[in-house]
C-alpha cells in the first residue's frame, strides 16, 4: 500500500503569488492528492467550463515543474490524472477538449489524462477514476 498526500493548493498557489509578487492568485484546481505513482488534480464545479480546464493545467504545470520537479519521490511511470468532478450537466464540447488535451500532453511526453465525472464526493471521484483508469487506490 502507498501513502498519499492531499495539498492544499490554495495555500500553495497563495505562497506562490506572494513570492513572485502576484498581485492576485493565479486560477488553480480544488485539490490535489500526491501518491508515488500518481497525482490527482480534481476541479469541482456545477457545470464544467474552459476556465475549469485551464485551472486543472495551470495546477499539472506547477505540480510537474515546482512541486514535484526536483524531487525523486515519483515512480517512473508516474501519472496524472486531472479530473472535472461536476454536479450538474456537462457539454459533450467539454468532453472533446478534455480528450484534446491529454493527446497534447502525451505529445509533449507527459503522462497526463484527463476526465470528467458525475459523482458525489472526493471518494466517488477516486473510486469511479480507479474503475475508468484502472488505478490502484492506495
Amino acid at each position: 500500500m502507498q501513502s498519499c498526500e492531499e495539498i492544499d493548493v490554495e495555500k500553495e498557489f497563495s505562497r506562490i503569488a506572494k513570492q513572485r509578487g502576484y498581485g492576485q492568485i493565479p486560477k488553480h484546481a480544488d485539490y490535489a492528492i500526491i501518491c508515488r505513482d500518481y497525482a490527482v488534480v480534481v476541479e469541482d464545479t456545477d457545470s464544467p467550463k474552459g476556465e475549469d480546464i485551464e485551472k486543472l493545467e495551470n495546477t499539472i504545470t506547477w505540480l510537474l515543474s515546482e512541486k514535484l520537479g526536483n524531487t525523486q519521490i515519483v515512480s517512473q511511470n508516474f501519472k496524472v490524472f486531472a479530473v472535472i468532478h461536476f454536479h450538474r450537466h456537462s457539454d459533450a464540447a467539454v468532453h472533446k477538449v478534455l480528450l484534446s488535451r491529454t493527446g497534447r500532453m502525451q505529445m509533449q511526453g507527459k503522462r497526463v489524462l484527463f476526465h470528467a465525472f458525475r459523482c458525489g464526493d472526493k471518494h466517488d471521484v477516486l473510486q469511479r477514476l480507479a474503475l475508468e483508469a484502472g488505478m490502484r487506490l492506495g
